[in-house]
């Protein structure tokens, strides 16, 4: 009994070994760096009528380049944490009132850091995978103007950290067992400047939503 039993113990301690060595090739700590463009959907804000009304003239710019370094860690090949730092770059607008001679520039910038938990799901043997990704970030938002009115310049600006939720979708392509080139699109749901008192008045920055389509490389040690 003891002779048939051997076989049977061999093949069940080559099938741990085995499962234990697929679970080590799939984890492990990984690094990202990533770069694309950042869209702050709800800045520069619509001119309300008040604006047309005075004449103001805007031309805005939502767009910029936004990248982010990143540190994870792969658990197996359907989940991970990562987390790091991002910035999502600068929108900004040109104003002016001809009338009154009055011109000038506001920016808004943001940048902070993520953690968020992504869920993988391999397409087979292809090297191919897609996941989806969720978590937290805090960032911190900078509103700042700069108008000139008869030679005679102002500058204000609203500066605030808050908290929001991070998610998004992508996919990722293994070129080797530890680098892989990634592509996703990330939604921050919300940037905000924050308030302060001017003149004994409160005044609120803009908050916005802001999209990010980039595309990085990734490598596990």
């Amino acid at each position: 009994m003891q002779n048939k039993m051997k076989p049977l113990v061999a093949a069940l301690a080559l099938a741990v070994a085995s499962s234990a060595a697929m679970a080590a090739d799939d984890s492990g700590v990984y690094v990202l760096a990533s770069i694309g463009q950042s869209k702050f959907k709800d800045y520069p804000p619509k001119m309300s009528a008040e604006d047309i009304e005075d004449g103001l003239l805007a031309n805005g710019d939502d767009k910029d380049t936004a990248w982010k370094l990143q540190v994870g860690y792969q658990f197996n090949k359907y989940f991970a944490l990562e987390g790091g730092y991002f910035d999502l770059g600068e929108a900004s607008q040109k104003l002016s009132i001809p009338d009154a001679n009055i011109s000038g520039k506001e920016t808004y910038e943001s940048n902070g850091f993520n953690l968020s938990a992504v869920g993988m799901l391999p397409l087979g043997d292809s090297g191919f995978s897609l996941f989806g990704k969720l978590g937290v970030f805090t960032a911190k938002t900078k509103q700042k103007l700069s108008l000139v009115e008869d030679g005679d310049t102002y500058r204000e600006s609203l500066s605030d950290r808050k908290t929001g939720v991070i998610y998004g979708l992508g996919a990722l392509y293994n070129i080797t067992p530890q680098l892989a080139i990634r592509a996703e699109y990330e939604i921050y749901n919300k940037v905000d400047p924050g308030s302060k008192t001017i003149d004994g008045e409160k005044v609120s920055g803009d908050d916005s939503k802001v999209n990010v389509w980039s595309v990085g490389l990734s490598y596990r040690f």
